[in-house]
């Protein structure tokens, strides 16, 4: 498991992280581009400016991850967890988010234009089917 502080500022384009344990992991400013992430446990990450564009991130827990301003454009959300993350002024277009959990998280300023939204959860509980 990687230790707080370890890959801030890391080019990790295309790297497979496939259900790797980064709790709490300082990935603040890495590129993570067209990374696999598939089922990885990110709960309590910093992803502040993070590029995670076209990423695999299919099953990942971000519960309590800090997303500011991170670029999620294209990425693959599916059955993620996002509870209480904070996803301010992410951007998220073109992402496909569906049957993700934002339980709680934090949108504000947060750019979804042509993401998917199809059976989520949405932050205040309620389900978004919008795309399905």
């Amino acid at each position: 498991m990687l230790k707080t502080g370890e890959c801030s500022e890391c080019d990790l384009v295309r790297v497979n992280l496939y259900r790797a344990e980064l709790v709490g992991v300082n990935l603040r400013e890495a590129n993570l581009k067209r990374a696999n992430l598939k089922g990885a446990y990110l709960s309590r990450a910093n992803l502040e400016y993070a590029t995670l564009s076209e990423a695999n991130l299919e099953y990942a827990n971000f519960e309590g991850a800090y997303l500011y301003h991170a670029k999620l454009t294209t990425a693959n959300l599916k059955y993620a967890t996002l509870s209480e993350a904070n996803l301010k002024r992410a951007n998220l277009k073109g992402a496909k988010i569906q049957y993700a959990d934002l339980t709680g998280a934090d949108l504000l300023g947060t750019h979804v234009e042509e993401a998917t939204f199809c059976k989520t959860t949405m932050p205040d509980g309620s389900i978004n089917n919008q795309d399905c």
